[in-house]
């Protein structure tokens, strides 16, 4: 029944774009959540979904997600400046090859895309945080026992593998020709979709 709900849902989300974009000024700008009051945690789910890509060589890929395992860990924030905790969600691909992480922090959030070789992000939780990616639109269904978290892209959103190459690097003085000569950006593409099936 549920794998019944998240196809309906994916399918709502695949073939519906004039919806969301008739709805676009009337989506949450606040993650109303039902994990978004607590401090720490851990909880395990499903993800499914599919997103589409173009990499650094422009060629389109497609990243599946079946019901893999997923799980959301709450990590407290200890200074509480805007939040009392980041919420991190991470799951694979069906091949296990590909990890993706996303992360929502006060109004910010961020989204990560792990391979062996490299790892590219897009973030707004920096500053003020209170902004969320442009291009993705978020919402969350709840129900006794699981709460579904969906992800939509309506619009190309590009991710650098800046912060990956440069974290190991002290000397900022070198970052800028770290990234000229390594930095490489993936474009994820509209109608891509996530959802993350959380149990309570």
């Amino acid at each position: 029944m549920k794998n019944l709900k998240v196809f309906s849902i994916l399918f709502f989300l695949c073939f519906s774009p004039s919806i969301f974009a008739q709805q676009e000024e009337k989506m949450e700008s606040e993650f109303n959540s039902v994990f978004q009051s607590l401090s720490t945690g851990y909880f395990t789910g499903t993800l499914n979904g599919v997103l589409f890509l173009k990499n650094s060589r422009n060629i389109e890929v497609i990243l599946d997600f079946q019901g893999t395992n997923s799980f959301l860990s709450i990590e407290k924030e200890d200074e509480e400046v805007y939040d009392k905790s980041y919420k991190n969600y991470k799951g694979t691909t069906t091949s296990g090859k590909t990890s993706i992480e996303y992360s929502t922090y006060a109004s910010a959030n961020a989204l990560k895309i792990k391979t062996d070789e490299d790892e590219f992000e897009v973030s707004t939780i920096d500053g003020a945080c209170d902004t969320s990616i442009n291009g993705m639109d978020f919402y969350y269904k709840s129900e006794k026992d699981v709460e579904y978290l969906v992800l939509n892209v309506r619009k190309p959103i590009v991710l650098d593998n800046y912060n990956f190459l440069i974290m190991n690097e002290a000397n900022s003085q070198k970052w800028e020709k770290i990234k000229r000569e390594k930095g490489k950006t993936i474009t994820l593409l509209p109608k891509s979709v996530l959802v993350f099936a959380i149990k309570r």
